[in-house]
């Protein structure tokens, strides 16, 4: 993809339908405020490398999160 010349007729078919996990992700950002901030954010150590683990501290509220992704 261009980010300039790319064009609709360029897209593909979507195979996955994400507008469930988009609009869960919106409400969860929604009710809390350290997720519609930039905010210090540090990727904690961790043994298994399927596993990530970010914590993530507000500047305007005492609001603190620790977010798991796995793989």
């Amino acid at each position: 993809m261009h980010v300039v010349n790319t064009r609709s007729s360029d897209w593909e078919q979507p195979n996955i339908d994400l507008c469930a996990f988009i609009t869960a992700v919106n409400a969860i950002k929604s009710q809390y405020a350290i997720f519609r901030e930039e905010a210090p954010t540090t990727i904690l150590p961790y043994q298994n490398p399927n596993i990530l683990l970010m914590w993530k501290a507000s500047v305007r509220t005492h609001e603190e999160a620790l977010i798991e992704l796995t793989h």
